[in-house]
């Protein structure tokens, strides 16, 4: 299919130059972009680390450029990781790690009518959901996630508390309850659980607790607190750095993400570690470390 639409692009543009006519005027797609693969099949459960499913997923550079402002968004919408902003301890910061992984987004934020065109299309879901159609529900999520993450939201929280290291030190928590409706959760799992078809989903999508107060604090999915800084337990001797075993946090140091390895298995050349970790506000995961929405290096702590 990439084939047919570039050389189709050849000739429009062969044929607009010999006539003296402005390609950028008179030639760009206004449907979105199919991705060469699609979540739920074979091809996509065999990419087994998060930078392959990133790899694949770019939009190519012939065609990006030339997808209407209303069409890009909508091939935004269909982007097979961007559940991911809802991955991390906020949307803002969620949005961030997307956007720099994902060149769809390079490009809306480029176009001068971006948010226009975000803002109608949310309204516009918004009006025809009152049909409950499941699709546009999903598109309207999505477009929410876009305009939060855009603006920097400040997620509204209820109260904090203190926990402390095995060494004494306080940690500073926060209550934030559950701030997802039931259908908010169960479209989140749905698509976290198709973006990574390799990783166990342990538990529901939740806002009660995140990864880092799993890791660090309580490993349950009873756990109430969301704790945005665990470096206490980094800093004050309370564990040190280590060679991964069954049991040891790790920590991914980029992307400010924590977990416990569930087990290593030597034998396994490409995901010899296996996590489990909780995704932001989504559900509970036992994942290949780096089979899972966190990039970059990644320290172990015994």
């Amino acid at each position: 299919m990439k084939k047919v639409l570039l050389l189709f692009f050849l000739i429009v543009s062969g044929f607009a130059l010999a006539n003296g006519i402005d390609v950028e005027a008179v030639y760009s797609f206004d449907e979105k972009y199919n991705y060469t693969i699609d979540l739920g099949t074979n091809d996509w459960k065999s990419l087994k680390t998060h930078q392959e499913k990133v790899e694949v997923s770019q939009i190519p550079d012939e065609i990006l450029s030339k997808l209407t402002t209303t069409a890009l968004l909508d091939s935004i919408l269909d982007y097979p990781l961007l559940i991911d902003i809802y991955a991390f301890n906020t949307v803002d910061e969620g949005y961030i790690n997307v956007f720099e992984s994902f060149n769809g987004l390079h490009e809306f934020v480029e176009r001068s009518n971006y948010t226009n065109t975000l803002a109608n299309k949310y309204f516009s879901l918004k009006t025809e959901y009152k049909n409950g159609n499941i699709d546009v529900f999903l598109d309207m999520f999505f477009c929410k996630l876009l305009i939060d993450g855009m603006n920097l939201d400040i997620m509204i929280l209820s109260s904090g508390d203190y926990v402390y290291t095995p060494n004494g030190s306080s940690v500073f928590v926060l209550t934030r309850g559950e701030e997802l409706s039931w259908l908010e959760r169960l479209l989140i799992n749905y698509q976290m659980d198709s973006a990574y078809p390799n990783a166990t989903r342990l538990g529901m999508a939740t806002t009660n607790y995140n990864c880092h107060s799993y890791a660090w604090y309580y490993q349950s999915n009873s756990n109430i607190y969301w704790m945005n800084n665990p470096s206490a337990y980094m800093s004050d001797g309370s564990y040190s750095i280590s060679t991964p075993s069954t049991g040891d946090k790790v920590f991914y140091t980029y992307a400010d993400h924590s977990g416990v390895i569930y087990g290593v298995n030597p034998n396994n050349v490409q995901n010899p570690v296996t996590v489990t970790s909780k995704w932001g506000s989504c559900g509970l995961y036992q994942h290949y470390l780096n089979d899972c929405p966190y990039s970059g290096s990644v320290t172990v702590w015994d």
